[in-house]
């Protein structure tokens, strides 16, 4: 009987261990490839700036010619909900002595020119979660994204340079790959220009 307590508490231990891995693993993010555009650097900086602005972010700072762009924190959560609305956009910190009262992410956009006919855009998020302890103080956290908010950037940006049929694929394994060349836009008319589509939120 006392062999038998010993190897019971090491099968416990294993399942223990076993279960928080899994549990880690079914958080994992899911951040989307950046796109690339055979479109004019310029096009692709005003979509990608007026989509932010659309989805209710401020503009804080940008740089055309370096081509950076980043916005200030919009809070997206507060009260109760904060803690469900979190894990919507990353993998927040299991809290023991506090609770999550409010939440904001930020992007970075980067537009780049990898050749002369090419335009790369990959939007950087960061997602933080407001934690209260017990003695009121509060503090914020940054918390890895999942990759929610850059799908929805991404979508909005790549409707309106290429119209609505445009969507990311949801595959296994899709976002491990390398940045794949999205497809020029249909030409429209004699001259040749290629068309624009808006897609309204």
């Amino acid at each position: 009987m006392k062999r038998f307590i010993p190897c019971v508490t090491f099968i416990l231990l294993l399942v223990v261990s076993a279960s928080q891995e899994i549990l880690a693993q079914g958080g994992a993010s899911e951040i989307p490839d950046p796109l690339r555009f055979y479109s004019k650097y310029d096009s692709v900086w005003d979509v990608v700036r007026r989509s932010l602005v659309e989805m209710k972010f401020e503009i804080a700072l940008e740089d055309r010619s370096a081509g950076t762009m980043r916005t200030r924190s919009l809070d997206f959560s507060s009260g109760g909900l904060t803690a469900s609305d979190l894990v919507k956009f990353c993998n927040p910190p299991t809290l023991t002595d506090a609770t999550w009262v409010k939440a904001r992410y930020t992007v970075e956009a980067l537009i780049e020119r990898p050749s002369s006919k090419e335009v790369l855009f990959t939007a950087q998020v960061t997602v933080e979660g407001s934690k209260r302890d017990f003695a009121g103080a509060e503090s914020w956290i940054a918390c890895p994204s999942i990759g929610t908010l850059e799908r929805r950037i991404y979508s909005r940006v790549g409707s309106r340079i290429l119209g609505n049929d445009f969507a990311l694929p949801d595959k296994k394994g899709f976002w491990e790959q390398k940045p794949k060349p999205v497809p020029e836009p249909k030409k429209i008319g004699p001259s040749g220009s290629h068309s624009e589509s808006i897609l309204n939120r």
